[in-house]
């Protein structure tokens, strides 16, 4: 890891400068997050999240969440940087700020860390397409407050991730539990939690509408980017679900909108949907590199095994979870984090394999 070790004794160095005129620039806020990125690939999380926290907050001072225009009338970019009359340094900002979103979501989603954007108004345009910003074509783009309810539009990979992840966001930041109060504040926060549950679910419909064609499954599993968004969508609904089953449980079904049942026959459907998408991308091994993607896997493995519990001899649900099991433990050759949960989930695997009866 020399490179690593140089850029970030670099970059520590920069912020010493006392003077600052090279302590603040895009090129920094890209560097931190790139570190953050490849701390969590290591399973370094606490250094990711600071690494995280630093790019973040670079990013915020340089105002890179404004929605900036490229004409006379804008402010002057970060120092040294371009111009924003210039479209394609408009854009990479753009895109370094959502890339900043993307992860501030995911890491809040899978750990009991706060989000750092909560605060950040996100008014900026989502990403254009590679092409148009490789050509320094011009392409308006809609907002993520609009995005969903905007059918016209066609959204760029990058754009669907950031819209995927947000999604993902919002469902783990559901309560777990009911307010068992009969006081009408309890019955209003009951209801207030199934009203953001069917939003999220409408708007999780609404990004399905709105994946082009060429990015919907089974034509966009040789893109690793497109395999992300689909994996990040079957985890929303299984988090999703997984929430409102919590919050049934112990209630006479007469004031919620699913049964326990419903609701554990939508989790389980989403996670035979993420073996679906892992069993046929091209490559399992590059997809299982990324540490939420095997989160993702971990937790499906964990609603088909807790589904066995009650419904003994489904062969092709022990099949599934041996399939990631072994993925898992095979992408762990060189991710930290595909190891670890490989691992866990070979132990909750041994007791119901029948010796003899998997084959993968």
């Amino acid at each position: 890891m020399p490179l690593y070790r140089k850029a970030r004794v670099a970059a520590e160095t920069d912020e010493m400068d006392d003077e600052g005129k090279d302590s603040f620039d895009v090129a920094h806020v890209q560097t931190w997050l790139l570190m953050a990125n490849f701390e969590a690939r290591k399973g370094n999380f606490s250094r990711a999240a600071i690494s995280m926290a630093r790019s973040t907050r670079v990013a915020q001072m340089l105002n890179l969440y404004r929605e900036h225009k490229n004409d006379e009338t804008d402010s002057i970019p970060p120092r040294g940087y371009g111009s924003y009359r210039d479209w394609i340094t408009l854009e990479e900002c753009r895109r370094t700020w959502w890339c900043i979103h993307i992860s501030d979501r995911l890491i809040s989603a899978t750990s009991a860390l706060p989000s750092v954007l909560d605060a950040t108004p996100a008014v900026d345009a989502l990403p254009a397409s590679d092409e148009a910003f490789e050509s320094g074509r011009v392409e308006v783009t809609s907002t993520l407050k609009r995005a969903l309810r905007d059918q016209t539009k066609t959204f760029s990979p990058l754009a669907l991730r950031v819209l995927a992840s947000s999604l993902f966001h919002r469902a783990t930041q559901l309560p777990t539990t009911r307010d068992t109060d009969e006081d009408e504040d309890a019955v209003l926060n009951n209801q207030s939690y199934w009203n953001r549950h069917e939003a999220i679910e409408n708007d999780l419909n609404s990004l399905h509408s709105i994946i082009p064609e060429e990015l919907r499954l089974p034509q966009g599993l040789k893109c690793q980017q497109c395999v992300f968004v689909h994996v990040l969508m079957q985890i929303t609904m299984l988090s999703l679900y997984k929430s409102a089953m919590q919050m049934a449980q112990g209630c006479d079904g007469s004031d919620t909108p699913y049964s326990i049942a419903q609701c554990g026959s939508r989790m389980l459907s989403a996670a035979a949907n993420i073996v679906k998408i892992f069993r046929s991308t091209d490559n399992v091994f590059m997809a299982l590199q990324n540490p939420i993607q095997d989160h993702a896997a971990y937790m499906a493995s964990l609603v088909l095994l807790s589904d066995l519990e009650s419904n003994r001899g489904q062969t092709s649900q022990i099949m599934d979870v041996s399939f990631l099991q072994i993925s898992l433990q095979d992408a762990g050759k060189t991710q930290p984090v595909a190891l670890s949960l490989g691992q866990q989930l070979a132990e909750k695997l041994a007791p119901v394999i029948v010796t003899g009866q998997i084959e993968v």
